[in-house]
């Protein structure tokens, strides 16, 4: 599946515009992780695949989660953080000037 194939499907709403700030990936320390795989029986260069598939993937997810803006995802266009009836709700930060 490329980036476009994840991008322009008509259920998905475009994510924030390309300027803005994704982090740059972080390099795998497949070392830091050998031991964890000792298990499996496979060799080094098996356990180091198969750790950068993983790593792979995971930086994947961290990718398209910088990229989706999920508010919009979940709620649709219309989706206010600050909400119009949120005066209603009484705060100890806020006075409710219904009351007073």
């Amino acid at each position: 599946m490329s980036d476009k194939d994840i991008t322009t499907r008509p259920d998905t709403p475009p994510g924030p515009p390309a300027s803005s700030a994704v982090p740059a990936a972080l390099p795998l320390e497949a070392g830091d992780y050998l031991a964890e795989l000792d298990a499996l029986e496979i060799s080094d260069a098996q356990k180091r695949e198969l750790l950068e598939i993983l790593w792979s993937i995971m930086s994947e997810f961290v990718r398209i989660g910088f990229e989706m803006d999920v508010c919009t995802a979940v709620f649709g266009d219309d989706f206010s953080l600050f909400a119009a009836d949120s005066a209603g709700v009484d705060s100890p930060s806020t006075p409710n000037t219904e009351t007073q």
